[in-house]
């Protein structure tokens, strides 16, 4: 068993009629975890059954991971299903991160699965028993193989439809099987030829697997509910859709919420000319918000950000800028830059945005602020800064 990462779907742009796609995609997970469910649930049932009837640790183990994998499989079911009803009053973002808390859940009980036979694994080392060969449960886990391998192609068939994640990791999931499987086969025909403890050991080996599936899935899924960051891809796909758009010049603090797979909601900053109409202005922004949810099926808020490119007030003040933050290597762009005021004394606003692997403390973010404040009044003496700090939240 391998941890099964939970993705969203592919972010390309998504052809035909998005009710009809989302229809096929629930009845492709849907038909995906049963058949899991099913076929896992066979395999766990019946190889523990044969492990307490030869008394296997291995096979007893690869059993208990085949019914995790059953369990594995109801996540799948159970998410597809709920990422297809509608947001209510109670959850107006929809119910796709149910997904998440479910495959914690899981995560916890496969973990202590995993310890409890690696407990079990270590003491049948120190006290081994010899097992007697049994052609039926050899021939037992050699007909598994060839299941688990199927029922690998069957996911990856899956996939290649609906693009997702959980089946994408449970297909490796089954391939992977294959080997552990082949593992307690050899488990069952190596004792004709040594004494060595080898249910033990293959047992442990085992147990610490499905113990390292657990802690994986575990930290897969804390990082969507603690918030990930999106996919490069997505965010250029935004980017460059939004800017595709005359008048738009420049977008900014760019932010995809993710609410669980497919469902995710956006919001940014449309830099957009000061001198056109309010009217105007609102229109192309219709325009893009309705183009973005329909290429990459996701909920857009596009703020307007009025700049004035024809000042050269603030274009002098931009140059300077750009020359002061090239000594900040943390800070990877400025944006919304406006100077008021009249006379000597003038206020300049603008935010920086620091780079995502920066981690800078609140004390540091303020001696930021402070340092480049200084390097602005050694140019003009009289100009106040007002500088906010940005994250840059997601990834070029």
């Amino acid at each position: 068993m391998v941890a099964e990462s939970i993705q969203a779907s592919s972010p390309e742009r998504a052809a035909g009629d998005p009710g009809r796609a989302g229809h096929d995609r629930l009845k492709t997970g849907r038909q995906a975890g049963v058949v899991g469910v099913v076929v896992n649930l066979a395999l766990g049932i019946t190889k523990l059954l044969a492990g307490l009837a030869i008394d296997s640790l291995a096979v007893i183990a690869d059993g208990v991971n085949n019914l995790s994998d059953s369990f594995s499989s109801l996540i799948t079911l159970f998410s597809f299903e709920w990422a297809g009803r509608p947001a209510d009053r109670e959850h107006p973002f929809g119910h796709g991160r149910v997904e998440y808390v479910a495959a914690l859940t899981l995560a916890f009980m496969v973990s202590a699965v995993g310890l409890q036979f690696v407990k079990s694994s270590v003491l049948r080392i120190l006290n081994p028993v010899r097992l007697p060969f049994v052609p039926w449960a050899l021939a037992l886990m050699l007909g598994s193989m060839f299941i688990k391998a199927g029922l690998g192609v069957y996911y990856k068939v899956m996939d290649s439809h609906v693009q997702s994640g959980t089946l994408k990791a449970a297909a490796l999931d089954s391939f992977s099987d294959v080997a552990v499987t082949g593992c307690v086969a050899l488990s069952l025909l190596l004792p004709r030829f040594t004494s060595l403890p080898l249910d033990g050991y293959i047992g442990l080996a085992v147990a610490l697997l499905i113990l390292y599936s657990g802690i994986q899935i575990i930290q897969g899924t804390l990082t969507p509910l603690l918030g990930a960051t999106p996919d490069p891809r997505l965010v250029r796909g935004i980017r460059g859709t939004i800017l595709a758009h005359p008048p738009i010049q420049g977008v900014h603090d760019l932010i995809v919420h993710s609410y669980g797979p497919g469902n995710r909601f956006v919001s940014a900053h449309a830099e957009v000319p000061a001198d056109l109409s309010a009217t105007e202005l609102h229109e192309t922004i219709d325009h893009v918000e309705r183009e973005l949810e329909e290429t990459f099926r996701i909920s857009v808020v596009l703020h307007m950000d009025p700049v004035n490119p024809d000042s050269a007030e603030l274009n002098a003040a931009r140059e300077e800028l750009v020359g002061i933050l090239h000594g900040f290597p943390a800070v990877v762009s400025m944006h919304d830059l406006r100077v008021v005021g009249r006379g000597d004394h003038k206020k300049v606003l603008f935010d920086v945005v620091l780079a995502g692997s920066s981690r800078l403390s609140g004390a540091a973010r303020e001696k930021l602020t402070q340092d480049i404040d200084r390097e602005m009044k050694k140019r003009h003496p009289y100009y106040t800064t007002m500088i906010t700090v940005d994250r840059e939240m997601t990834e070029e």
